[in-house]
């Protein structure tokens, strides 16, 4: 098993600090790559969904897990790394949950440089996790609740939609997998972010294998993480929780067969929380909710800006100019004037518009450009709108 957990004891929990975690190398998953180096489409909101799972316990930190935020206040990772009786749990007793107040998630590359830090208010262990015959786990996930809203918190990371669709089809697919595991194998996990790309190889009823393709391979302290894909329909959604390991693959325990669970805890009010009445801009990316999943799309490649946070629900909108001269229903024509010079006065000598006068037709206008004592004729597109404001008329 990919064991790193909550407990202290029986999964190996790493020091975040000390001599020991000072010489390890900040290099990588096995053979991984750090987030700016990492050849995959995913956004740095949604890079930084990928998350750090840190004990503090009489003052020291313990890291051991990754995570990865799946709502305004959701965090899933493995159960695995959440139940601190690992030992007596797989000689038959029930599974036991750690103490949510010891808990933190943490956002961003570098655990000792955070951009945030998420408090656990409750834990929620999949109540049909099992310990398979083979010894790994079926239904390997668990939810954090977190105290606060990242919305309002850490503006610095977006919520990833959790996958409900079969992912039997998607064998041959490229998985993104990001975490803060060991560099080398041992216990003693990174406390950088890295990044592997892994080939989605098979699927059974309880696990989806992500086969190593020399691009990373995640290791001990990686439990938890997700398996990643963007869809056909664009969005990044997690596929499944890093659980154990196989050969020369990782067992990632499947969401989709996690309805029950998912269906409790992926509430309106944990997935969408802020942004159920409005949506927010990050820059020129606009977050908002869509049927229970955090959506969020670029403005920019659109044309259009993010912009309305304050007055209300944000939304991608125009940036140019909306006065006279652009479009009726267009407000992003390109021919659009970038001044509102007057239509019935003349063109102001250092405004945009004066590049669309023309010479003085024969039946002179009573408007002009003077800055040179020529009389010009108002700006075409100034007559045009003109004229077809007549027409509705």
């Amino acid at each position: 098993m990919v064991c790193a957990g909550l407990t202290l004891g029986a999964c190996g929990v790493a020091q975040s600090e000390g001599a020991d975690v000072a010489q390890v190398q900040r290099q990588a998953v096995v053979a991984g790559k750090r987030s700016d180096a990492f050849e995959y489409d995913i956004s740095n909101l949604e890079k930084n969904a990928t998350l750090a799972q840190v004990v503090t316990v009489s003052g020291k930190q313990y890291q051991g897990c990754s995570a990865t935020l799946v709502g305004d206040r959701l965090v899933l990772t493995a159960g695995h790394c959440v139940v601190v009786n690992v030992g007596q749990w797989m000689g038959g007793a029930a599974p036991m949950l750690g103490d949510p107040g010891m808990l933190q998630y943490v956002v961003g590359e570098d655990i000792d440089a955070p951009l945030c830090r998420l408090m656990v208010e409750s834990l929620h262990l999949n109540p049909e996790i099992a310990i398979l015959s083979d010894g790994s786990l079926a239904h390997d996930s668990a939810i954090a609740v977190l105290k606060e809203s990242v919305t309002t918190s850490c503006p610095q990371v977006v919520p990833l939609p959790v996958n409900r669709a079969p992912v039997d089809s998607l064998v041959g697919q490229i998985l993104a997998q990001g975490g803060f595991g060991s560099t080398n194998d041992t216990m003693v996990y990174s406390k950088v972010k890295f990044w592997s790309a892994l080939q989605l190889s098979e699927v059974n009823e309880a696990l989806l294998f992500g086969r190593n393709i020399d691009h990373g391979m995640p290791s001990f302290g990686d439990s938890g993480s997700g398996a990643l894909l963007r869809l056909s329909d664009g969005v990044l959604r997690v596929l499944g929780t890093a659980s154990t390991t196989w050969g020369n693959a990782l067992g990632f325990s499947r969401l989709d067969k996690d309805g029950t669970f998912l269906d409790a805890m992926l509430t309106e009010q944990n997935v969408c929380g802020a942004l159920a009445s409005q949506g927010v801009c990050r820059g020129d990316t606009l977050v908002h909710c869509v049927s229970k999943e955090v959506r969020h799309e670029d403005c920019t490649a659109q044309g259009l800006q993010c912009a309305g946070a304050d007055a209300g629900a944000a939304a991608c909108a125009c940036t140019c100019n909306q006065g006279a001269f652009c479009e009726a229903g267009c407000a992003c024509d390109p021919d659009c004037a970038a001044c509102s010079c007057d239509a019935h006065a003349a063109c102001d000598e250092g405004c945009a518009c004066d590049s669309t006068c023309v010479p003085t037709p024969a039946m002179p206008m009573k408007s002009g450009c003077s800055s040179s004592g020529v009389v010009a004729a108002l700006p075409l597109l100034a007559l045009l709108a003109l004229a077809r404001r007549r027409q509705r008329r």
